[in-house]
């Protein structure tokens, strides 16, 4: 097997359970991935490109890194021999949406919680009524969260603060109050 950007973190860890401690090692914000709760979720979602992006990293820094210890690297460069260094979220929805539009927004700081917190997340969102937004704070871009909203009908845009604080307003775009 070879890890590419499109690879599900769940499907690579659970073939090569040892990739997670080096993950780890790669950047202090994958620490997360040691709460077992967080990462199955986080891990389902997630792809290689996204672990890049919440790490800051270049996708072939993490490609390369991860195919070298499960000795892939050789086919990885066969397959992409000009790794990119940048890859972007597929979609972002609502790009020109501000935080103005909403006469409410619920703040919900994940920075310093340690707890399996998305039962809290979800729970929050699914009480949203229009014109209202959640706001999720974060010290990075939380990706695989995004993917996970969207696949729930609701909507979203992120907004970087600075490189370590992002602020994604979830909300829902149904006309049903």
């Amino acid at each position: 097997m070879v890890i590419i950007g499109k690879t599900k973190v769940k499907e690579a860890l659970e073939t090569y359970p040892q990739l997670k401690s080096i993950l780890v090692q790669m950047s202090p914000i994958f620490n997360k991935l040691n709460n077992p709760l967080f990462f199955k979720t986080v891990a389902r979602w997630a792809t290689f490109n996204d672990v890049a992006k919440m790490g800051k990293m270049t996708v072939c820094q993490i490609l390369h890194t991860l195919n070298k210890e499960i000795g892939s690297e050789t086919e990885l460069l066969n397959q992409f021999p000009n790794c990119i260094d940048q890859i972007k979220l597929e979609r972002e929805h609502h790009t020109d949406s501000s935080p103005e539009q909403f006469n409410t927004i619920v703040p919900f700081d994940t920075r310093t919680r340690e707890d399996y917190f998305l039962p809290d997340l979800v729970e929050q969102i699914k009480t949203l009524k229009k014109g209202e937004a959640l706001k999720n704070i974060s010290e990075f871009d939380p990706i695989p969260l995004k993917k996970m909203i969207e696949s729930m009908g609701y909507s979203f845009f992120t907004k970087e603060v600075n490189p370590n604080l992002y602020e994604t307003y979830i909300f829902s775009t149904d006309t049903h109050p």
